[in-house]
């Protein structure tokens, strides 16, 4: 009898928990936008990155792989200089 009961409540624990991840991923699906969506709306309103700001942070990205990659200290950073300024 308890074994019955133990295997019933694997079974039912089991069930919700997929249910509920499966309700959540559902959710998940419709709700958030994708890439290109969230670029069109982004575009749309007047707020998608402008060249300039995605060349500075190219070359931000560029300038911490660079430190990342040396054997200087964490403090040392170099190469800032060549990130234009923001606007």
């Amino acid at each position: 009898m308890a074994f019955s009961n133990y295997l019933t409540f694997i079974v039912k624990s089991t069930v919700y928990g997929g249910g509920i991840i499966g309700v959540g991923y559902v959710l998940m699906k419709t709700l958030v936008p994708s890439d290109e969506e969230m670029q069109k709306r982004l575009k749309e309103a007047g707020r998608a990155p402008s060249p300039e700001a995605e060349e500075r942070m190219a070359a931000l990205y560029r300038v911490l792989e660079e430190n990342a990659r040396s054997d200087r200290p964490v403090w040392d950073v170099r190469g800032l200089d060549g990130v234009p300024p923001r606007k």
